[in-house]
């Protein structure tokens, strides 16, 4: 299982902002089946299905934006959420405020 790990320095879903993201996993991305889970402070609710999920977030030193087009929410907890992919995968190099 491929496994890519971003900490978050920003995040929304559908335009609005979710408050206290602190990691976004997403699991196999480029298979036929990825799924994904966010550890935040204020997750959305079980069988949430739309999109973008939009995240701002380091990986290995370098700033990426990952958009992930649609999603549907498997589970919620206390510390954030587990959902499925239903759309594309996204992710570009992003260029920090330092550079």
């Amino acid at each position: 299982m491929a496994v890519e790990v971003y900490i978050p320095t920003g995040a929304d879903f559908e335009g609005r902002p979710l408050e206290g993201a602190r990691v976004l996993t997403l699991y196999d991305a480029e298979s036929d089946s990825p799924t994904g889970s966010m550890t935040l402070s204020n997750p959305l609710e079980e069988e949430t299905e739309g999109g973008p999920l939009e995240v701002l977030g380091h990986r290995d030193g370098k700033l990426w934006r990952i958009l992930v087009t649609s999603i549907c929410v498997r589970r919620k907890s206390a510390v954030g959420m587990e959902f499925d992919v239903r759309g594309a995968i996204e992710r570009q190099e992003a260029v920090s405020d330092a550079e």
